[in-house]
């Protein structure tokens, strides 16, 4: 008798998590995002970034926002983008400028999920390099010199047609 209450109890819990999952809203689910290459200049800078949208924050699109600060926590570029929900697009920045100059390292460049408000939600993700310019600092998480995919096809092209001499490294 006790088992027989025991698998009733069981399947009675199981039935309500069962309606539950059918009747209440999937959560909200943020914007998802991939960062190739991140390169934080002195006086611009370069990153390689998909995004895909995932929350209607208004007419079936994904509001997130880029924002770059310096060490000090200064806001030096911010921009907003509206992805359509359900799809993926890429942008790809070569030598863009700052809206306003860094004073410190590291560069942090982050992506934020947005609301239809234009209100942070909360941020996504984030990545930091030190500028060449200025004194660096440890625990960044991109270095080296980057160069675009898009970058070395062509230098390769122009180099296979002798525009433009090798590059050697050594």
């Amino acid at each position: 008798m006790k088992f027989m209450k025991l698998t009733i109890l069981v399947i009675v819990v199981a039935l309500a998590s069962v309606a539950y999952t059918l009747v209440s809203p999937p959560p909200a689910a943020a914007a998802t995002f991939a960062i190739g290459g991140f390169y934080g200049g002195c006086n611009n800078f370069s990153v390689d970034l998909a995004l895909t949208g995932s929350t209607d924050d208004g007419g079936g699109l994904d509001i997130v926002r880029m924002k770059i600060v310096d060490g000090a926590g200064k806001q030096i570029y911010l921009e907003d983008a509206r992805i359509k929900v359900g799809y993926t697009v890429g942008s790809l920045v070569v030598d863009l400028p700052y809206q306003s100059a860094p004073g410190s390292n590291p560069i942090r460049f982050s992506v934020i999920e947005i609301n239809s408000g234009l209100s942070e939600v909360g941020e996504l993700g984030a990545v930091t390099y030190n500028a060449p310019c200025m004194a660096g600092v440890g625990g960044t998480t991109r270095g080296g010199v980057y160069t675009p995919a898009i970058c070395s096809w062509v230098r390769a092209v122009l180099t296979r047609w002798s525009i433009v001499p090798p590059t050697h490294s050594g």
